[in-house]
């Protein structure tokens, strides 16, 4: 969450309120800007988010909104066996690996090399597919959740 506080006068301080959570900043005046990151949601649902200021003569100003929190969906990378080395986003990985990203995102997965030998045993595994029967390397796009 971020503000510009327009008092021109003195300092005000930003108090932010959302399920049982408090935030509190001063701003330097004129024109401050705030930032806050919020880490009141639990879990997906409805939050009311209250910010009031309060400049040094006691005046104050509050401003309540209604929010609907969408946490980011949980994607897990893996294969078949586990352990082998994938490329996602330019990166090397061993999966299993799981990342949050954003409902609409779209990501390269790809195999780092087609052959890949065992860690323990020295069994050479070879990749086949994915089970979309993509190329070795495609770009993904993260679907938003079902409302359920």
């Amino acid at each position: 969450m971020t503000g510009v506080i327009a008092d021109a006068l003195s300092d005000v301080t930003v108090t932010i309120t959302c399920d049982g959570h408090t935030y509190a900043k001063t701003v330097a005046t004129p024109g401050g800007t705030f930032s806050q990151t919020l880490t009141a949601f639990a879990s997906a649902g409805g939050y009311t988010i209250t910010v009031t200021t309060a400049d040094a003569n006691g005046n104050q100003s509050m401003s309540r909104r209604n929010v609907i929190y969408q946490p980011a969906p949980i994607i897990t990378v893996t294969s078949t066996p586990l352990g082998r080395t994938l490329v996602v986003d330019g990166t090397p990985v061993v999966t299993p690996q799981s990342y949050n990203w954003s409902a609409g995102s779209s990501h390269t997965i790809a195999v780092l090399t087609t052959t890949q030998t065992g860690i323990v045993s020295g069994t050479r595994y070879q990749f086949g597919s994915w089970p979309d029967a993509g190329a070795a390397s495609h770009t993904i796009t993260v679907l938003k959740p079902v409302d359920r």
